[in-house]
């Protein structure tokens, strides 16, 4: 299910671009400033992909468990060092991850929140017809993770409220509608640690970003 999801996202991601593509603009227009050093602040939606390793507490359950999705808000602020590199700082909440018995009725819900500080290496494609309106970047970070899990039945183990260190991993691209206008889609996956370790989780993330390049 998380591989569809993957191809999910990244399907929509191409029909964005594929619709994009057909604006007229020079190539010398089009990377005008693109990729120039600057500040960028953005906002998006998100949908958490459940992943979580659930299999001790169905054995203390005596029965299957379920994982349901989450919504979400994105939020970043980053500093592009250089065309192939940028640094981003980024908040993510999801809001009651699902956790269901497979004979019916709530196991447990998942409150998840996440801030990262991340490095993005740039791909920059410069063939026609995007010419570096399409940045292609890969996500490699780390940072706090907190979990706050209502149980709801007794002897599971599975509530907690803890705050732990979690790496993420992923990529993504944005899509410049103007020199200070992109359009971002992200995928990453979120691997926390220590008591929240059961809890790992992938995310897409969609939204906007502003660029205020530098000179």
């Amino acid at each position: 299910m998380e591989k569809a999801r993957v191809t999910w996202f990244l399907a929509a991601v191409g029909g964005a671009l594929a619709l994009f593509a057909g604006t007229p603009e020079s190539s010398a227009q089009a990377r005008h400033g693109l990729d120039r050093p600057g500040f960028s602040v953005g906002l998006g939606a998100t949908v958490g992909l459940p992943d979580f390793d659930l299999d001790s507490f169905e054995a203390r359950a005596g029965e299957g468990m379920e994982q349901n999705e989450s919504f979400g808000f994105d939020v970043r602020a980053g500093y592009r060092l250089a065309r192939s590199l940028a640094v981003e700082a980024n908040f993510q909440y999801h809001d009651e991850f699902g956790i269901d018995f497979d004979g019916g009725g709530k196991a447990a819900e998942a409150n998840i929140w996440t801030l990262t500080a991340n490095l993005k290496p740039y791909f920059v494609p410069d063939a026609e017809p995007l010419s570096g309106r399409l940045q292609v970047y890969g996500v490699v970070g780390g940072g706090l993770v907190w979990a706050e899990v209502d149980g709801f039945r007794g002897g599971v183990g599975i509530a907690r409220d803890e705050l732990e260190f979690v790496g993420r991993f992923g990529a993504g691209a944005d899509v410049y509608m103007t020199d200070r206008i992109a359009l971002f889609g992200e995928y990453v996956y979120h691997l926390p640690t220590e008591d929240l370790v059961d809890f790992r989780f992938g995310s897409t993330a969609f939204g906007v970003r502003f660029v205020f390049p530098s000179g």
